[in-house]
């Protein structure tokens, strides 16, 4: 069993949440350290000192190598990283700054259905 936490399209009501975590258990809503951007339909979380809202799932170890290896295709790294409810597995961006320059800062550090661009 791992723990997730999850800030975009893997929290509850986005696309990747019911291909993923439907089954899966929540744990708690969170928060963690970070610098967020809406791409359309996927936010970039670079690191950074905003507070960025999410959740935290336990999740099978298969499910946890399924996201993995969707996020580290996407260019995301993982890490374990301490949460406002404890340590976590989180993706943060890997790559340049090119998707801050596409992307549109959300500052509220939450990632809602109205930053989704269709």
């Amino acid at each position: 069993m791992q723990t997730l936490f999850t800030y975009g399209s893997l929290k509850k009501g986005f696309h990747n949440y019911d291909r993923y975590l439907q089954s899966e258990k929540f744990v708690a809503s969170a928060t963690v350290k970070g610098e967020m951007y809406s791409c359309g339909s996927y936010p970039a979380l670079y690191k950074g000192a905003d507070t960025i809202s999410g959740e935290i799932y336990t999740i099978t170890d298969d499910v946890f190598l399924r996201i993995l290896g969707m996020e580290l295709r996407a260019g995301y790294s993982c890490e374990e990283v301490l949460t406002s409810k404890g340590y976590a597995y989180i993706f943060y961006y890997a790559g340049d700054d090119a998707l801050k320059l596409k992307g549109r800062y959300i500052a509220s550090g939450n990632w809602q259905l109205s930053d989704v661009k269709k």
